[in-house]
């Protein structure tokens, strides 16, 4: 799965960009060859203030697919569409990396919320996930001779390891959040699904 975080520019929220994720953004991800799921959430609470305010899950068929769907020049088009839409400018350092994840216990039942917790996993009902690699955001920032790499140090550290629990309601999972304290935790509410997702309609 690919954790991808990002700010975006002032302004967006007010015009409408929840509605344009749920009807362009959201399908049009959940249509490219290789990705399996992909859902966008919103950050709700956080510990500390965080250098982003959105994420995204995109999980992929194969990892020996990651580059054919990295690189799909259509979603390349529609990248750079995002930027200048809803983008804070190019080059943007905030929104410069995200991180090649995997679980061993699988994607965990869909809930309308979640809360991360950076640098925990291991406890029950927790699902633990690790970044293998940071994958580089060249759509915003221009090309790059390595747009991968296992040296993680150049992300946010705090997401080496870090747990996800879904739940029902954003105040269990701001709760929780305060709950198992951690700097970094933070709780989010998701803005938009595949169909079937939840029952989400697109």
């Amino acid at each position: 799965m690919i954790f991808i975080t990002y700010r975006i520019r002032e302004g967006a929220d007010e015009d409408g960009y929840d509605d344009w994720l749920r009807k362009i953004d959201n399908p049009f991800f959940n249509d490219i060859p290789g990705i399996r799921r992909y859902t966008n959430w919103k950050v709700h609470d956080s510990c500390q203030p965080l250098a982003f305010t959105h994420f995204d899950f995109l999980e992929v068929d194969d990892i020996d697919q990651l580059e054919t769907v990295w690189f799909n020049p259509d979603l390349n088009a529609f990248r750079t569409e995002w930027v200048r839409l809803w983008g804070r400018g190019v080059p943007d350092p905030d929104n410069a990396h995200c991180y090649l994840c995997e679980t061993a216990s699988g994607i965990a039942a869909a809930q309308p919320n979640l809360v991360v917790l950076p640098g925990l996993s291991g406890r029950q009902n927790v699902q633990a996930w690790s970044t293998r690699e940071l994958l580089h955001k060249h759509y915003a920032l221009g090309p790059s001779e390595s747009w991968r790499t296992s040296d993680i140090t150049a992300g946010a550290p705090g997401f080496a390891d870090y747990g996800v629990v879904y739940t029902p309601s954003p105040l269990d999972a701001e709760a929780l959040a305060e709950s198992f304290g951690g700097q970094e935790s933070f709780s989010a509410t998701l803005i938009a699904a595949p169909d079937g997702f939840l029952g989400f309609a697109s």
